[in-house]
């Protein structure tokens, strides 16, 4: 080595060097996330959104419901499993949670459009279970989906 480069170099003893350490170790320690900042959950995002969509299905079933009572039988069906859904998802909502009302503008709504919305839930809710790592909200998804597929097997009979 040159002489210049030797007379150039930095020379650390024992105490300077664990000084430097314990200090990044708390420089470190100091940028960490604090308990107070809350940290998004995307699965929790996730079931919101699958809860929204299905209470926007059963304002819209119960809509059809008025507009041709004719209806009311197999479209009850559909309420009362999706209710039924939406209580099955509740515990993997974080607390509080109630997912906003629709942005989207009221417009009207036929039986196959909803035919069309229940088999589009059963493939993004299969989709979503295939996705998470939770086994028993996995097997959730999965349940809801196989009945949503049902409920766009039921309506389809009624399609004109």
């Amino acid at each position: 080595m040159s002489k210049s480069v030797a007379a150039n170099s930095l020379v650390l003893n024992r105490r300077t060097f664990l000084a430097g350490i314990s200090s990044t170790a708390v420089l470190v320690s100091s940028c960490s996330v604090s308990s107070e900042t809350p940290i998004a959950d995307p699965i929790a995002g996730e079931i919101e959104k699958i809860v929204k969509a299905k209470r926007d299905l059963i304002s819209d079933a119960t809509g059809l419901i008025s507009s041709d009572p004719s209806l009311s039988s197999p479209l009850q069906i559909v309420i009362d499993q999706n209710l039924l859904h939406i209580e099955g998802l509740s515990p993997y909502l974080p607390a509080g949670s109630s997912p906003s009302a629709s942005a989207i503008p009221a417009q009207e709504l036929s039986l196959a459009a909803l035919v069309t919305r229940c088999a589009v839930f059963s493939t993004n809710n299969l989709n979503t279970a295939s996705a998470i790592s939770d086994a028993e909200l996995s097997r959730v998804l999965a349940l809801i989906a196989g009945s949503e597929m049902q409920h766009h097997v039921l309506l389809t009979g009624f399609v004109a």
